[in-house]
Order: C-alpha cells, then sequence, then structure tokens
C-alpha cells in the first residue's frame, strides 16, 4: 500500500441537527412547572390545571441554601453584609455507606 485517504463521516446528520435545534427551542418555551408557557399561559386552559398538595423538596437546593446561610451568618456584620458579588456554591453527593 503506498497511500490512505480517510474520509471523515459527519457526526451528525442534517436531521439530527434538525432534531436537536426543534428540542432546544421547545426546552425553551417550558415554564419552571413543566408545561410549555403558550399552552400555561393560554386562556383556555384556565381551569385545565390542579397543583398537588404540598411542595417536594429540592434537598440537593436545601443544602445549598443552608450553607450559604451558616457562612453568610459567621461573616455578615450588622448593617454590613459582605459583598456576595461572584460567590458560586456548589454541592456535593455524600458517599453512601
Amino acid at each position: 500500500m503506498i497511500r490512505s485517504i480517510a474520509i471523515p463521516e459527519a457526526e451528525w446528520t442534517p436531521d439530527d441537527v434538525a432534531f436537536l435545534v426543534a428540542s432546544r427551542l421547545a426546552e425553551r418555551e417550558i415554564g419552571p412547572h413543566g408545561f410549555p408557557m403558550s399552552e400555561a399561559l393560554n386562556p383556555a386552559n384556565q381551569f385545565a390545571f390542579k397543583g398537588r398538595e404540598g411542595p417536594r423538596v429540592d434537598w440537593a437546593q436545601k443544602a445549598k441554601l443552608d450553607a450559604q446561610d451558616t457562612y453568610y451568618k459567621q461573616h455578615d456584620k450588622k448593617d454590613a453584609p459582605i459583598n456576595r458579588n461572584g460567590h458560586v456554591w456548589t454541592v456535593d453527593r455524600k458517599p453512601t455507606s
């Protein structure tokens, strides 16, 4: 063999790209309740939704906010809270035993 030519194949077909773009646009329309905003804001649906009894708890978000509260309570001074600009908080999963 004298030489070899590799012809790369596209990783995404035009249909794959179109589907991805459409799904991203659809995700943008979803409200915090999980329904498309066009459906949630439609006056014809005024009585189409029912709230569930009691909240669910986002335990990761609760852990993050509890850590923030603890930290800022230690460092804030009366009428002079510390500057929170740029603070980034993360959550780690505790190891299971």
